[in-house]
């Protein structure tokens, strides 16, 4: 799955731009190794569920 063209790869290449770190959780992980790259992520956190969300909420609290 690419994120090229929609809008969660726009706001990641608007923060690259800006110099800003983007992070992305997603219920499923399907990011190729260049796309990923070329969207500059920080961090992919996957997150299937409820339980996961919050525990993705609690490790992106420690990036920022």
């Amino acid at each position: 799955t690419t994120l090229e063209g929609k809008a969660a790869g726009e706001l990641a290449v608007r923060a690259r731009q800006a110099g800003v770190p983007a992070f992305a959780v997603v219920g499923q992980d399907g990011l190729e190794l260049l796309d990923r790259r070329i969207l500059d992520l920080h961090a992919v956190i996957e997150a299937g569920d409820e339980k996961a969300l919050r525990a993705a909420g609690r490790e992106l609290a420690e990036y920022l």
